[in-house]
């Protein structure tokens, strides 16, 4: 018997981006996605959706390829794969944020295809709904019962409510590599805030986001129009040193950006990013509710009985 006196209970987290953790990378194989998998149980996540960077098409498909698998043969002590968020390539070059530019394109049938060819795993993407053939790639991916969302995106307000209009539902890691809230221009996260059908996602490692930020959104889109995220790299969980995001050299710890990046990652380890939300902010919505911004219970673990767990509400993030 062991005490929890002081302790929370809480159900496995669940979260819908992150791109690598604990220097495993989702983009390197099927082994880097299985160290993810069993690193993030040890930390309270119960599933996942690993999320891949701007890469060529070729390596897109590989690494999708590794998802799969994992998703299909999950590790036997791991958090289960829910299947691939794709993060690129069909985003705007200005707010292309640790994405290659050079990878980046207008979305289309064909590359999505030719990077999607043999798996059936994606679950989640996002676009920028302002880029030519976003709007008919929404509908396409809804048709096949994949989620879209705005990000990586110079959007304005009207062309995300027009994206919405064909399916778009989330933005992605919201007010962060986007066109910025104006009060004439309100932009991609103004757009998310006040459009009912859309979910916004959120870093509250308290670096992404100023705590007020994250308390407004919150107070706009309520508890189930919310999703807190990691969006964490390899370096998260991991001491200073030098690591690699899409491609590019990070070092952790060393230099000003390099301590700030540190803090970053050390507060997004994914099973205190809820707390962190609660905390920086005071509000009643996260200290009430704060499970429900990203933590579910596992349907089989659901009870619904006094003292049980909450329903999950992410079945519309990721059905």
């Amino acid at each position: 018997i062991r005490s929890a006196a002081g302790l929370y209970v809480l159900p496995g987290l669940v979260d819908i981006h992150i791109h690598a953790y604990a220097g495993a990378d989702c983009m390197r194989g099927e082994d880097d996605v299985r160290r993810m998998s069993e690193g993030l149980l040890k930390t309270g996540v119960a599933a996942f959706m690993p999320t891949t960077m701007s890469a060529p098409i070729e390596a897109t498909n590989r690494a999708l390829r590794a998802i799969q698998a994992v998703r299909d043969m999950p590790c036997e002590k791991g958090a289960a794969v829910l299947g691939a968020h794709m993060e690129a390539p069909f985003l705007c070059e200005k707010y292309k944020g640790a994405q290659l530019g050079e990878c980046l394109m207008n979305p289309s049938v064909e590359a999505y295809e030719a990077m999607t060819r043999g798996t059936d795993c994606v679950r989640m993407m996002t676009l920028a709904p302002e880029l030519p053939g976003a709007l008919d790639m929404v509908a396409y991916l809804k048709a096949r019962g994949v989620v879209t969302c705005a990000a990586h995106s110079n959007a304005t307000a009207e062309e995300v409510h027009a994206a919405a209009d064909r399916g778009l539902t989330q933005i992605t890691h919201l007010f962060n590599a986007q066109s910025p809230l104006h009060h004439r221009k309100p932009g991609v996260p103004g757009a998310g805030l006040a459009d009912e059908r859309i979910i916004v996602q959120a870093i509250a490692d308290g670096l992404h986001l100023h705590p007020d930020t994250l308390r407004i959104a919150a107070l706009c889109k309520g508890a189930k129009g919310m999703a807190l995220i990691s969006d964490s790299m390899e370096a998260a969980g991991m001491p200073d040193g030098q690591y690699d995001l899409g491609g590019q050299a990070v070092g952790l710890g060393i230099a000003p950006v390099g301590q700030l990046l540190q803090q970053a990652c050390n507060n997004a380890v994914t099973d205190h990013s809820a707390a962190q939300a609660a905390g920086r902010c005071q509000c009643g919505i996260f200290h009430g509710w704060f499970l429900r911004f990203r933590a579910a219970s596992r349907p089989e673990l659901h009870t619904n009985g006094p003292g049980g767990f909450l329903h999950s509400p992410f079945s519309p993030i990721i059905a």
